[in-house]
């Protein structure tokens, strides 16, 4: 898994802006929390 630091280190090297950045991660962040609640909820549907 991507850290979130890391994840803003390189959007930074890549000429994100900070906006920019920020939208990333908090993309990323609702990403994570999606299939967190999808592993958590789907376990019998989804073969993993």
């Amino acid at each position: 898994m991507i850290t979130l630091t890391v994840l803003r280190v390189y959007a930074n090297k890549l000429g994100f802006n900070t906006s920019e950045t920020d939208n990333l991660v908090n993309l990323y962040k609702k990403y994570l929390s999606l299939t967190d609640y999808i592993q958590l909820n789907y376990r019998g549907v989804i073969d993993n």
